[in-house]
Order: structure tokens, then sequence, then C-alpha cells
């Protein structure tokens, strides 16, 4: 498990959690043109039953939603800031300080009145990189530029078997 990190210095590994496949992911999409469109991506990980982690990135559709009154929108918990770019998701641990005021030099919270005021968009065009991992080799991988869901814009020719 890694901590919340600014580093220059990242390197693909072959063997560990969802969150390693996360910082793989990060690795590659940041060479890719989608990365060259912004600065600041949130990334989603699943694992599905058959022994592959999905690594979603895209640019949010939103900014973070944090209320006059206390309440949130769910905080992203973890982040990595590579590149002068940062990317960020949300799991079961709980939000520290400096997630939100990283955030906050990104310009990625935006401060509202109340929850009247919220607008939360979904836009179904907006299309991420579909990183697949074999979860017994994260070195091994195909991604996928799509705006579909995770099974149905897996790779047909994708197998872990034998890796």
């Amino acid at each position: 498990m890694f901590q919340n990190c600014a580093t220059t210095k990242l390197h693909m590994n072959q063997s560990g959690n969802y969150e390693t496949a996360i910082k793989n992911a990060i690795l590659d999409f940041n060479s890719t043109s989608m990365a060259k469109r912004g600065k600041v991506f949130v990334a989603y990980s699943q694992e599905l039953d058959s022994g592959i982690i999905v690594v979603v990135i895209h640019s949010p559709v939103n900014k973070v939603k944090i209320f006059a009154d206390g309440t949130k929108s769910t905080l992203p918990t973890r982040y990595i800031e590579y590149n002068n770019k940062l990317y960020y998701w949300h799991d079961s641990t709980s939000s520290d300080v400096n997630t939100i005021s990283k955030l906050n030099e990104y310009q990625a919270i935006d401060s509202l009145q109340d929850l009247s005021q919220a607008v939360l968009n979904h836009d179904d065009a907006k299309k991420g990189m579909y990183y697949y991992f074999c979860k017994q080799d994260l070195s091994y991988f195909k991604k996928v530029i799509s705006n579909r869901l995770l099974r149905e814009s897996m790779p047909r020719n994708f197998s872990c078997k034998n890796k």
C-alpha cells in the first residue's frame, strides 16, 4: 500500500493490490494524448470475478463539493501527483487534510452554500481510459478508450490464464 504522494519517480510494479494497479495505470496514462487534455483526473477501480482489476481514468465532470453546513460529496481519500497532474480516487480509508489541500491547490473543490445549489452532471459521452490488469501479474494489461460499462469495454482477446 502506498501513501498519498507527490512524486516524480514511479515505476510499474508486477505485484500488489488495486492501488498498485491504479499507480501502474497512471504511469501509462500519463504518456497518452488523453493526459495532455487536463491537469486533474479521477480514477476508479474494481475487481472483476475473473481475476482482473479494472482501472478507469478520466477527467472529472464535477468538482468535489463541500457545503457551508459541513456536508460534502464523497471526498477522494487518495491521490498521486505525477508530472504536474493530480490523479485522485476514493477508497475505504478516511480522507485527510493533505488530500483536501491538494484538491484545493488544483482548484478541484467547489464550495457551495447549501445542497440545493449542487448540480451533479453526468456525461455519458465522456470517454475514459480503461485498463484491464491481471491480478496475479499487474505488469500485464490491456487498455481501451471507451465510455461504455466495464465489462462491455473489456477487450475480447484479453485473458489472464497462464499469467
